[in-house]
């Protein structure tokens, strides 16, 4: 990356250098220029490669809201109810709803009869 470059994009993170190109080209398809480099001081994977991505400052609300839009088509493709990601156990209520797989049932207990899931 050029001096210029360097100067005027901020770190976004670093990322396996598969999935650092991976994003690059989806973000590059929107219209959003990143750059993905290697540094050995922040590498953090061991062996496998790992590439510090950077991009400008302004991009930064586009890249959040394509990454969102990635990760919900994922959770869709999984047969996820999004409706339920809000849902939170409250002890203090008679009856909550999973956030998993949506079956209401009392807060005395603190699992989810159906699928398990266990509120700390």
């Amino acid at each position: 990356m050029s001096d210029n470059q360097e100067t005027s994009k901020v770190l976004l993170g670093i990322l396996p250098a598969r999935a650092a190109e991976i994003l690059r080209g989806k973000l590059a398809r929107s219209g959003i220029d990143i750059a993905c480099m290697t540094n050995h001081s922040t590498c953090t994977t061991g062996c496998s490669p790992s590439m510090e991505v950077w991009a400008h400052p302004e991009d930064a609300h586009a890249i959040r809201d394509l990454i969102e839009k990635d990760r919900i088509k994922e959770l869709e493709s999984m047969g996820a109810d999004l409706n339920l990601l809000d849902k939170v156990f409250d002890p203090t209520q008679p009856e909550a709803t999973c956030p998993a797989c949506g079956t209401q049932f009392a807060t005395a207990k603190a699992e989810c009869p159906e699928c398990g899931l266990h509120f700390a």
